[in-house]
């Protein structure tokens, strides 16, 4: 498996989105984004034996930007996948944060209230 260092562009739309939607603990989209970016670097030092330092900043055009919660879903999945290399992925508030975003995009998605919660076989009634 490989891993990279995801952009600032990429962390600042879902720091924003959790920001917007206080999907952590009210916490402002900087702080989510650092600790995002401290995450995936983590992961990519672990898994190349490296040394970079975290050097995240907000990227404007990121920030006012509009993005579909598929694109969210899908960036979120990605810092997922960049991050886990190291054991502490799975208990990190980054990964907190992360599922988080997930859980609340594929909820806003349309049509996910009016979807069943059980798929069910329908019965002929005779």
């Amino acid at each position: 498996m490989s891993a990279f260092i995801c952009n600032n562009a990429h962390i600042t739309a879902l720091a924003v989105y959790a920001a917007q939607h206080r999907v952590f603990h009210g916490l402002d989209a900087k702080k989510i984004g650092d600790m995002l970016h401290a995450e995936n670097v983590r992961s990519v030092n672990y898994r190349y034996h490296d040394t970079t330092q975290p050097s995240f900043a907000i990227c404007e055009w990121a920030a006012f930007r509009r993005f579909s919660l598929v694109q969210i879903i899908k960036a979120a999945h990605c810092v997922s996948y960049q991050s886990c290399e190291h054991p502490g992925w799975p208990e990190s508030d980054a990964c907190k944060i992360v599922q988080a975003i997930i859980s609340h995009a594929a909820h806003s998605l349309p049509g996910y209230d009016d979807a069943e919660w059980e798929i069910t076989p329908i019965t002929n009634a005779a």
